[in-house]
């Protein structure tokens, strides 16, 4: 058996008998979230149509263990990108049942109920970029060896038809960095200060990470789907996370200009990087894409 179905075939064990006790936070990021609420985004998350397609029980195991992440969302992605999309249908019920379960809610904060049917119109997008891979994922050779041996190296223990997930390769080279394995509990250390060390590396991170095949490729994805995010002053961005902007320019302008060394250039005609590809079944993306020498179309199997 591979290591990482070992890793998460355990974790499933424990994580099965705390399923039932499993819990939406009652706030997040300013949102409160009442009782009712809580109950329907988890039903719809763990029980149902919508629950057997997105596979989420296969991040439980990261939820509830002190395990790493990255075999967890590799098997997750397996599952996601090589089992029939979710329809309309079921992605037009669970948005109705959380709807229902969040109305007053949603009406609390002032929000319209299109934020949760937007959120839901996204799926496919989010499915598309979930299972973008790289020929050329993370190594212990990367980058001149700077960053050395991950925690968990990949191998033929993760997926690699066609390529390495993307997500999978770069939190490896993310726990290579910390120099440990990323864990829910040491990202909440991270976000909370509470680990000064792993606090003062995240703050130490170069703005040259996103010259990265996989980020360039989310990004045209993204791009493809909605032009104008390239347009984007990154002084938004960066008001997200509170800091200030060191550079007057776009979104598009900040990338291109980080990474012309490289060299990657954002787009927005579905041109992926050379050494990105889609490996998907039944994609309900909606647009072509290319890396110069494939296409992967919509509605289409390419592994």
């Amino acid at each position: 058996m591979r290591v990482s179905s070992t890793i998460v075939l355990a974790a499933l064990g424990s994580a099965s008998a705390v399923v039932g006790q499993l819990s939406i936070p009652s706030s997040f990021m300013g949102l409160t979230f009442s009782a009712a609420c809580q109950q329907a985004i988890l039903g719809v998350l763990t029980t149902g149509p919508f629950a057997e397609c997105t596979h989420f029980a296969d991040v439980l195991p990261a939820l509830v263990s002190n395990i790493s992440v990255v075999p967890v969302l590799d098997k997750f992605m397996s599952d996601v990108c090589y089992s029939a999309a979710c329809s309309n249908a079921t992605l037009q019920q669970a948005s109705t049942t959380i709807l229902s379960g969040c109305a007053s809610d949603l009406s609390g904060e002032g929000l319209p109920n299109s934020t949760v049917t937007t959120a839901f119109s996204t799926y496919p997008l989010v499915r598309e970029i979930l299972c973008l891979k790289t020929s050329d994922p993370y190594t212990n050779a990367s980058y001149g060896g700077v960053l050395g041996n991950p925690p968990i190296p990949i191998s033929s223990a993760y997926n690699t038809t066609g390529g390495v997930f993307c997500v999978t390769s770069l939190l490896t080279q993310l726990s290579a960095y910390f120099g440990t394995n990323l864990t829910i509990p040491f990202v909440e250390t991270i976000v909370k200060g509470g680990n000064s060390t792993a606090l003062k590396l995240a703050e130490g991170i170069q703005s040259n990470i996103i010259c990265n095949g996989c980020i360039f490729g989310a990004l045209d994805v993204v791009e493809e789907a909605y032009p104008g995010v390239g347009s984007v002053p990154i002084s938004k961005i960066y008001g997200l996370l509170n800091r200030t902007s060191p550079v007057n320019t776009t979104i598009n302008g900040f990338v291109n200009g980080t990474c012309a060394y490289v060299p990657l250039n954002a787009t927005s005609n579905g041109t992926l990087p050379t050494n990105i590809s889609v490996s998907i079944i039944d994609s309900t993306f909606p647009y072509n894409l290319t890396n110069g020498t494939t296409t992967f179309l919509p509605n289409a199997t390419s592994v």
